[in-house]
């Protein structure tokens, strides 16, 4: 390959799967100094794509229609696709995503090599994400000796979202992407207002967040002198929350990730998917997992069918806040 690549990224939606994505940035501009990347991504995640470094051009596609709408409407967002992308030239084209319909998306580009998520480049169970969208990048088999780098934020100048002394953030819903809500991922909502009270009855100032379609956990809250902005910010707003936060509580969600990104210290929570492939090594993170014999059950695909989610209710709200404490006396 020459010393000027043109690399194009094909990874359109959810957006931890994009923050963990974004190790391959910093692997490429190490191999490629001078390469120009594009990074092909849905709609509702280029504002932050759009603010990872080493991103050249960021190339949008409407995704619901694309993966959620009716068939009609899933061809004619293709077609849009193909045309944009029709006569392209690439070197190499990165499609970060197992399933074998994203292969379709850069057919009409022309592309000099081709890796996907499939076949050699496929996840290999047990080892963090980030590592891996590396090793596609970079065209290994073998794994890393030191972890991954996310790719680092463009300085940009965060809104005041909560003005006054830095709240603890909560984020009770979640777990759900354009294409499942998967409920199995959440910590109980009751569980999360007995942390929000007792942060309270410390005099600690609580924030909630999370999207439009979390709005139902309001209520369990609304006797509690919480701030709620679920469904009041966008994907930059809610970076700047998380930012400004003291500390962030939260299961397996794309807040989780944001937060790690932006460094803020944060208790993780997991019972059916595996914590070290979604969370790296990190002295802000500090993940508690359900100890179940039946923990983790997903298998990359789908989850064993379970109607009490008993490994999340495992997980104590008196252990999440002395956990929660030892992080922030750390992090004063």
């Amino acid at each position: 390959m020459n010393a000027h690549p043109q690399i194009l990224i094909v990874k359109l939606a959810a957006v931890g799967d994009v923050v963990m994505a974004s190790t391959m940035l910093p692997a490429l501009r190490q191999r490629w100094p001078k390469a120009r990347i594009t990074w092909l991504c849905g709609k509702g995640v280029a504002p932050l794509v759009a603010l990872f470094e080493g991103v050249d051009e960021v190339l949008t596609v409407d995704e619901k229609r694309l993966l959620t709408g009716t068939f009609l409407a899933r061809i004619r967002g293709l077609l849009d696709t193909l045309f944009n992308l029709m006569g392209r030239r690439f070197d190499l084209c990165l499609i970060a995503n197992n399933n074998w319909r994203y292969r379709l998306i850069p057919l009409t580009a022309l592309c000099s090599e081709r890796r996907s998520l499939r076949g050699r480049g496929k996840q290999i169970p047990g080892r963090w994400h980030g590592d891996e969208y590396r090793r596609l990048a970079l065209g290994l088999d073998t794994a890393f000796d030191e972890q991954a780098p996310l790719a680092r934020l463009r300085t940009h100048k965060d809104e005041d979202i909560m003005p006054g002394e830095a709240p603890v953030v909560l984020v009770p819903g979640g777990a759900r992407n354009i294409l499942r809500s998967d409920a199995q991922r959440r910590w109980p909502v009751d569980y999360y207002r007995e942390v929000a009270k007792a942060l309270r009855a410390q005099g600690i100032p609580v924030a909630l967040a999370g999207s439009g379609d979390d709005r139902w956990a309001e209520k369990h809250f609304a006797d509690l002198e919480v701030t709620s902005f679920i469904g009041k910010t966008n994907l930059l707003q809610l970076l700047a929350l998380l930012r400004q936060a003291r500390a962030c509580v939260t299961h397996d969600t794309g807040p989780l990730h944001l937060a790690y990104l932006t460094g803020t210290p944060t208790v993780a929570l997991f019972g059916p998917t595996l914590a070290r492939e979604k969370v790296p090594p990190s002295a802000s993170v500090r993940v508690i997992s359900a100890s179940m014999p039946c923990a983790p059950c997903y298998d990359g695909y789908s989850y064993t069918p379970c109607l009490t989610c008993e490994c999340m209710r495992s997980l104590s709200p008196f252990t999440v806040l002395h956990i929660l404490r030892e992080l922030l006396q750390d992090n004063k």
